[in-house]
């Protein structure tokens, strides 16, 4: 969804608009905003599909979204003891799981923010500790 068009709706504010989403913390890729079948919002990577957790509709809560991507205050990453750095966003510890279709992810502990099936998911969480 173009954010123009979440303004339109009154998803998102005037702010929002026109301050935008900020590159993907991982690989500097477009971020881009989403509605999926259910009705809710996330805010995904259009190069290495790191995604937001879900958000409803409600107009709170895609500003809370907004405000988790465009975050940039994590200045170091910890290594943890199942190979993957701390979350770029939050600073999290970040895990492997499994999705609702029972494939592997890696997934913040704090904000929820994660992988999705693309490649090497460890390399692509990891490669994020190029931060600005």
């Amino acid at each position: 969804m173009e954010l123009k068009e979440a303004f339109e709706y009154g998803l998102i504010s005037r702010y929002r608009l026109r301050t935008g989403l900020k590159n993907c913390r991982v690989c500097g890729g477009k971020a881009e905003l989403f509605e999926q079948q259910d009705s809710t919002f996330v805010i995904q990577c259009c190069e290495c599909g790191i995604t937001t957790r879900d958000s409803s509709q409600e107009r709170l809560w895609l500003e809370a979204l907004f405000r988790l991507w465009n975050h940039r205050n994590v200045k170091k990453r910890m290594m943890g003891d199942n190979g993957l750095l701390s979350c770029p966003w939050c600073g999290g510890l970040a895990e492997y799981t499994k999705d609702r279709f029972n494939q592997q992810n890696v997934r913040c502990s704090g904000c929820g923010m994660h992988t999705l099936k693309i490649g090497d998911i460890t390399a692509t969480w990891n490669n994020g500790a190029r931060l600005e």
